[in-house]
C-alpha cells in the first residue's frame, strides 16, 4: 500500500514584495525554487517559489503578510480546493469554488495600490503566472 503524500500549498512570493528583501527566517525552508520574471512583461522581479505542508499554511501566510510592503504587493498559496492571498497585513481564503471570493479579494486588493490585471486568481489556481496566456512560466 502506498502513501497519498501530504497535502501542501504552492506559494509565490515576489523578492520585491518584502519590506525586508527577504523571506522571515521560518519560511526559508519552504523554498523550493526562485527564478526571474518580468512582471507585467517589463518589471525585472525575482519569484520565490514555496511548498508549504497543508498543517503549517496559516501560519505561514500570516507572516508573509507581515512582511510585505504596504503597497502594490500580494502573494498566494495555492492548494487543491482553495487559496490563501497575503495582503499587507492581511490574510484571505479564497475557495476554488466560490468565484466571487475572488471578485471581493480583487476588490480589497486594488485598495492597496495592486492593479487588477494582476490579480488573475481564478487561473492561478491551474497557472503560476496566468497573464502569460494561462501558461506557467515557472522552470
Amino acid at each position: 500500500m502506498s502513501k497519498k503524500p501530504h497535502p501542501a500549498y504552492r506559494g509565490i512570493v515576489l523578492r520585491e514584495s518584502l519590506a525586508a528583501g527577504e523571506l522571515p527566517e521560518c519560511l526559508r525552508p519552504f523554498v523550493e525554487t526562485e527564478y526571474p520574471y518580468r512582471l507585467d512583461g517589463v518589471l525585472p522581479v525575482t519569484v520565490i517559489r514555496l511548498r508549504i505542508p497543508a498543517a503549517d499554511i496559516l501560519p505561514a501566510v500570516w507572516a508573509v503578510a507581515l512582511a510585505l510592503r504596504p503597497e502594490r504587493y500580494f502573494a498566494n498559496f495555492i492548494g487543491d480546493d482553495d487559496m490563501f492571498v497575503a495582503l499587507p497585513s492581511t490574510l484571505i481564503c479564497i475557495p476554488r469554488s466560490d468565484p466571487t471570493a475572488a471578485v471581493h479579494t480583487r476588490q480589497i486588493g486594488t485598495t492597496f495600490g495592486i492593479p487588477a490585471h494582476q490579480m488573475y486568481f481564478e487561473a492561478m489556481f491551474e497557472a503560476d503566472h496566468p497573464g502569460r496566456q494561462g501558461v506557467s512560466l515557472a522552470p
